[in-house]
């Protein structure tokens, strides 16, 4: 049996990024950093940020995605402040 995080880990943000990757995916039919070439699809994960979304998602959507898929993990939103997100709110 594998040994248990500390109770301290903080273990939702970096599901924040997945959880961001999931919502691209259905609302745009398509990965957020997708790329023919898997050499390059790994660097625009690491590396790029999404800077144009389609026009058929708000804005709130668009927030809700770039702060699921912020860089840093310790900078990304906690999943109760996931929950309060205005677009998650709206549609709940």
């Amino acid at each position: 049996s594998l040994p248990l995080p500390p109770a301290s880990l903080p273990l939702f943000p970096p599901l924040a990024k997945q959880v961001g990757c999931l919502v691209h995916e259905i609302l745009c039919a398509c990965l957020p950093f997708e790329a023919e070439d898997k050499l390059l699809a790994s660097a625009l994960i690491l590396w790029a940020d999404i800077v144009q979304f389609p026009d058929h998602l708000s804005p709130e959507c668009h927030n809700f995605i770039a702060q699921c898929l912020i860089k840093d993990p310790a900078a990304r939103p906690s999943a109760e402040q996931l929950l309060q997100h205005p677009w998650i709110v709206r549609h709940m």
